[in-house]
C-alpha cells in the first residue's frame, strides 16, 4: 500500500554532517540531528542494587523537556514552584520526570521511579556543586554499555 508521499534522501557534501529530505510533496520539518545538535550536557544516573537506574539527573544547554521523556497517554502533567522556577511535572506508572530552568541558558531534568512527593524532595534537596565535587562523586560510564545508561532511552 502506497501513501502517495514521494521523497528521497540525498547526502550533505562533505565536511557536512547528516542528509537532505528532497522530492518531498509533503512538508516535514528537522527539529534535530545528532551530527548538528550543538548542546552539551552532565546527568548522573543512581542504580539499585540489580543495576536498574532509579533516578537520573541530566543538566543540559538544550532543553530538557519532562513531557518529551516520560508522556504518554495516561500521564498526569503539572508544574510546580521551584524556588521561583516553574517545573513541569509528569507521571505515569510510578514513573516522575521534573524539567526546569536551572538558570539562563541551563535545564535540568530529573527522572526517578517512585512518588511524585518523594521525586520534588530530592529536587528541592539538590544544590550547585564545582567541577571537582561533580567528577569526585561520579563514576565513569560502563565502557560495554549501548550509550543509554539512564532513564530517558
Amino acid at each position: 500500500m502506497g501513501t502517495g508521499l514521494r521523497c528521497s534522501l540525498q547526502r550533505r557534501p562533505l565536511p557536512e554532517a547528516g542528509w537532505d529530505l528532497i522530492d518531498s510533496t509533503v512538508a516535514l520539518t528537522t527539529f534535530a540531528e545528532s551530527g548538528t545538535t550543538t548542546g552539551a550536557w552532565r546527568t548522573a544516573v543512581w542504580r539499585d542494587d540489580s543495576g536498574t537506574p532509579i533516578a537520573q539527573l541530566t543538566l543540559s544547554t538544550e532543553n530538557a523537556d519532562a513531557i518529551i521523556t516520560a508522556w504518554s497517554p495516561e500521564s498526569s502533567v503539572d508544574t510546580v514552584d521551584l524556588g521561583g522556577a516553574t517545573a513541569v511535572v509528569a507521571e505515569t506508572a510510578g514513573r516522575v520526570a521534573i524539567a526546569w530552568t536551572v538558570a539562563d541558558g541551563i535545564e535540568a531534568l530529573f527522572g526517578f521511579h517512585g512518588d511524585r512527593a518523594t521525586a520534588e524532595r530530592i529536587v528541592r534537596g539538590l544544590r550547585a556543586v564545582d567541577e571537582t565535587e561533580w567528577m569526585a562523586s561520579t563514576t565513569e560510564p560502563d565502557p560495554t554499555d549501548d550509550g543509554c545508561q539512564g532513564m530517558f532511552c
